[in-house]
This record gives C-alpha cells, sequence and structure tokens, in this order.
C-alpha cells in the first residue's frame, strides 16, 4: 500500500513469498525470524520487520509526496503505539 501511495511502484520491486520461501537459507539470511517483510536495499543492506521497513522508506524517501509521518510528537507516539500493539499482541507468535 505505502508504495502504491507514493507512487514508487518503479522504484522499489515487492515479491509474493511462500511459506516454503520462508524456510530457504536465501530467506534466512534476509530475516532469521523466518517471516516477512523483508527489505533489501540498493545497497544490499537487508532488513525487516515492518515499521522498521517503513520508517526507513519514508525516510529515504521522505520528498517523495504524501508525508505518511505525522507531524506532531503525539500523533507519531500515537502510530508507534500502533505499531508496539501490531507486533507484540497480534502479530506475535505467541498469540498464534
Amino acid at each position: 500500500i505505502w508504495v502504491k501511495k507514493k507512487g514508487l511502484e518503479e522504484n522499489i520491486e515487492t515479491k509474493t513469498v511462500t511459506y516454503e520461501d520462508l524456510e530457504t537459507e536465501e530467506f534466512i539470511r534476509l530475516n532469521p525470524l523466518k517471516k516477512v517483510p523483508a527489505l533489501i536495499d540498493s545497497a544490499g543492506t537487508t532488513m525487516f520487520e515492518s515499521a522498521v521497513i517503513l520508517n526507513y522508506l519514508e525516510d529515504k524517501y521522505s520528498k517523495v509526496a504524501p508525508s505518511f509521518t505525522p507531524f506532531s510528537p503525539e500523533s507519531r507516539a500515537l502510530v508507534h503505539l500502533f505499531c508496539r500493539i501490531h507486533d507484540l499482541y497480534i502479530a506475535s507468535p505467541n498469540c498464534t
């Protein structure tokens, strides 16, 4: 959604990953937790976790509108809270 809303479909390649793909050595090098998402940037740096990737992309493409980073500290804190709730209580392996 972020890539489409930013209009960066030509700059960022996306791939569908299957459960079998998560178990490959290639994917485990990207994300040792064997989960999606994962990102390889143009310099070959890898990263994973949705909030980390989205913050990185928002910083990297900050000049491309629209910005998805809230202006106020309070609004940014709320976004971070939602991400933490998702990570800890919704997507956590302990919740499945």
